[in-house]
């Protein structure tokens, strides 16, 4: 997976599991996969995610799309972190016309995003606070995870991921502004997470060079990260508030870039070598966000590198 090699990923996977039982085993191969852009057969593996202990603990009891085919009404939740559900907002325009109301329930910090950025949708739409867990929660009607929309839609391409739509706030006048979000999602409750999160995140000596590169060559630049210029409880639509004042965000693969990227925003990701498969392996540009430019390590733990190619385009872009 981490190489690239997402066909041979998911030969492996496969021999681990040939009678497709084991339900972390396809949901592993759905990533292989939707490197390898198969994405139809992807979506429909990723639903195996929900019958994985403990993590279908978190979430309602089955079944989930009951009377789907015919239902006017739908319940949708969100689950994992904070950019997959941004991520899969995108899916939102591509529902049945049949549905004449739509409630969605998400955790508080993108409870006002969604609604001041999907209120577009008319007012069969409903943005609600799922019930913290571990307290028990069971939707009424018609229900299931916005994950598992492509996969109920069997959708074979990525829609425009430039779905909310926010009052258009004027960047800051005087110097060039940029935001800057360094860190990822420190999840530390395992490993495999652990690992995750100090792949993706800068190491403080290339945040500190960076600021001091960007301060030289006359940018402004706001920590977006909670705590800093970014309020630590901030929610995400204070966050999103602020990536409209700069002119550009740069960000590593957290939610904030998913936020950059589904307002709309000049994004630039900065990517681990071994990044995650919806990015692929090669390329600046991205199916999910037509506002995003990748910078990519050419190899494992190439920040330095990655530093270099960002402040050279910084120079192209104020040049």
């Amino acid at each position: 997976m981490d190489i690239g090699e997402y066909a041979a990923a998911d030969d492996v996977f496969h021999c681990a599991d040939p009678d497709g039982l084991n339900p972390a085993i396809l949901f592993h191969r759905s990533r292989a996969l939707l490197g390898a852009g198969k994405l139809r057969q992807a979506w429909a593996l990723a639903e195996a995610r929900l019958d994985h202990q403990p993590w279908c603990q978190e979430l309602p009891q089955q079944p989930y799309w009951l009377d789907w085919s015919e239902t006017s009404c739908l319940t949708l939740w969100d689950e994992q972190g904070f950019g997959d559900t941004l991520q899969a907002l995108r899916w939102l325009p591509e529902l049945p016309p049949r549905l004449t109301s739509l409630t969605i329930q998400v955790r508080a910090p993108l409870q006002r995003l969604l609604v001041a950025g999907l209120a577009w949708m008319g007012d069969g739409l409903e943005v609600i606070q799922r019930p913290v867990e571990p307290e028990p929660w069971q939707p009424n009607g018609c229900h299931g995870s916005l994950l598992s929309i492509p996969a109920r839609l069997e959708s074979t391409f990525w829609p425009p991921g430039q779905v909310l739509q926010l009052p258009s706030v004027a960047p800051a006048q005087g110097q060039f502004q940029i935001g800057l979000v360094w860190e990822a999602g420190r999840y530390t409750d395992n490993p495999a997470k652990e690992l995750e999160f100090r792949r993706k995140s800068l190491p403080s000596a290339i945040r500190q060079r960076m600021c001091k590169e960007l301060q030289c060559r006359g940018v402004a630049v706001q920590l977006l990260q909670p705590g800093y210029d970014l309020p630590a409880k901030a929610d995400f639509l204070e966050q999103a508030r602020l990536i409209q004042r700069c002119n550009l965000l740069i960000s590593v693969d957290t939610a904030a870039a998913h936020l950059g990227g589904a307002i709309g925003h000049p994004t630039w990701l900065l990517l681990p070598w071994a990044a995650a498969s919806r990015w692929g392996r090669a390329g600046q540009s991205t199916p999910l966000y037509s506002s995003m430019r990748l910078f990519r390590q050419r190899r494992h733990q190439d920040w330095e590198g990655l530093l270099s190619a960002v402040l050279e385009a910084i120079d192209q872009v104020l040049a």
